[in-house]
């Protein structure tokens, strides 16, 4: 009696476990589709031209889960889709060292051929709370890649270069990138 307890438990537990993960691999196919008709992607992907790397992400099922910060509400507010960062980083020793070098705002995710030039929108953005805001955020991300880079064993001990941050006005939208980061060994020594 005792040996068929010692095999019918584990097979219990076993069919249990099974039963359980079919409905787990269920529900999440069944959000998948749900997700796949959700209206805010589908105006997305409707809007944006068939190579565009949002469109393409979106439609391989792409999505975001990040937090909702106040900046993307200002970003919308002022019809602002996507921001693009080239954050300069130095890393010597210990120290790592990251400020944005220039800003790209954008009406479409990914037309960096399309920033917003007009003077009027520019000058309400420069010094403005959203703008610190989103200079900290990309700043904050550019060092934490540095850090990931720098880390790496084959990497030198000292190395400058450019990281890419691209921010979106919507945190269902997949933080992607086009670009990744240029590296330069050869980089003068700070002051």
């Amino acid at each position: 009696m005792v040996n068929q307890c010692r095999v019918v438990i584990p097979l219990v537990v076993t069919v249990l476990v099974a039963f359980s993960l079919t409905g787990f691999a269920q529900a999440s196919k069944q959000e998948r589709k749900i997700e796949k008709h959700d209206p805010f992607y589908a105006e997305v992907i409707k809007s944006l031209d068939p190579l565009n790397p949002m469109r393409l992400r979106l439609e391989m099922g792409d999505r975001g889960h990040g937090p909702h910060y106040f900046w993307m509400d200002e970003m919308k507010a002022r019809g602002i889709k996507q921001v693009h960062f080239e954050v300069g980083f130095k890393w010597y020793g210990d120290i790592i060292r990251v400020k944005v070098e220039r800003v790209l705002y954008l009406r479409q995710y990914f037309e960096m051929l399309k920033p917003i030039a007009d003077a009027e929108t520019l000058d309400s953005i420069t010094g403005s709370d959203l703008e610190l805001q989103l200079k900290a955020e990309a700043e904050s991300r550019a060092y934490d890649e540095a850090m990931m880079w720098k880390s790496r064993s084959d990497q030198p001990k000292k190395a400058c270069g450019t990281i890419f941050k691209d921010l979106f006005d919507d945190e269902r939208l997949p933080m992607i990138s086009t670009e990744l980061a240029d590296i330069r060994r050869s980089c003068a020594e700070p002051k």
